[in-house]
C-alpha cells in the first residue's frame, strides 16, 4: 500500500522547487534604467562665400552697428563780433579823394618830400592843409608799431598820408581815438602812397587820437603826415 502524506505536506513538497520563482514573480520585472537624455544643440548652416572673379574671396559683411538715437547737425558758425564805434570820431567818405591818390614808387633818400607832393595832389579834393611837417622814421617788419600823437579838435575832419622808403614792400596806417578804438586804415597792401583812400577821420569831441605807423613786409625809411580842413 503506498505511503500517503497529510495534504498539507504534499502542497509543501509540491511548491518548494518553485519557490524561488514565484519570489522573483512576486517583485516583478527588473526595470530598466534608460542614459540621460542629451539636448540636442541646433549647428547653423554654413556660410557660402563665392569667389570673386579675381580670385579673391571678398570679406564678409560686417555687422551694422545701432542707429544712433541722436542725430547730430554741422555746427552754425558764429557771425562777426563787430568792432566797436568810436565815441570820438567817425569816417566822412568821399569817393572823389580816392581818385586824387597817384601810383609812386618809393624813392629811397626823399620820402618826406615824396609824401609832401602825394599829399598836396590830394588838396584840391579834400580841401585841408597840412598839420606841421612830415615826420620821417625807419622801422623793419619784426619790429613793433610807432605810434604819433594826434590833437584833434572837434568839428573837424583829418587825413593822414603815409610813405614807405626803399626796402620796404608793405606799409600799414591806422588813426585811433584815446580809447584805443580803431576809426581809420589803409586797405592797401603797398610800399605807399597809404591813407585811408576815400576817407578822412572826423572828431566831434576834442581827443588825443595817434597815428599808428607800422610794416607788413622788408625794413627802410618811412614817412608820415597828417592833414586838416
Amino acid at each position: 500500500m503506498p505511503r500517503r502524506f497529510p495534504i498539507a505536506t504534499s502542497f509543501a513538497l509540491i511548491l518548494a522547487p518553485l519557490s524561488p520563482l514565484l519570489a522573483c514573480a512576486s517583485r516583478g520585472p527588473t526595470p530598466v534604467v534608460s542614459p540621460p537624455a542629451v539636448p540636442a544643440v541646433a549647428s547653423a548652416p554654413p556660410t557660402v562665400v563665392a569667389a570673386s572673379p579675381g580670385g579673391t574671396a571678398p570679406a564678409r559683411p560686417a555687422a551694422s552697428a545701432a542707429p544712433s538715437s541722436a542725430t547730430s547737425s554741422p555746427p552754425v558758425p558764429r557771425p562777426p563780433v563787430p568792432a566797436p564805434a568810436s565815441a570820438f570820431a567817425a569816417i566822412k567818405t568821399d569817393a572823389a579823394w580816392a581818385a586824387c591818390l597817384p601810383a609812386r614808387k618809393p624813392v629811397s633818400r626823399a620820402v618826406a618830400a615824396d609824401l609832401s607832393t602825394t599829399a598836396a595832389a590830394c588838396a584840391a579834393a579834400t580841401h585841408m592843409k597840412p598839420v606841421g611837417a612830415p615826420i620821417v622814421g625807419k622801422q623793419a617788419d619784426r619790429d613793433p608799431a610807432q605810434s604819433f600823437p594826434l590833437e584833434a579838435r572837434a568839428g573837424h575832419c583829418y587825413r593822414a598820408f603815409a610813405q614807405a622808403g626803399e626796402g620796404i614792400a608793405d606799409l600799414h596806417l591806422v588813426v585811433r581815438d584815446s580809447a584805443g578804438i580803431e576809426v581809420a586804415h589803409d586797405d592797401s597792401d603797398r610800399a605807399g602812397p597809404v591813407t585811408p583812400e576815400d576817407g578822412a577821420v572826423c572828431f566831434q569831441k576834442d581827443d588825443h587820437a595817434s597815428v599808428v605807423v607800422s610794416v607788413g613786409m622788408g625794413s627802410g625809411a618811412f614817412a608820415v603826415q597828417v592833414w586838416q580842413d
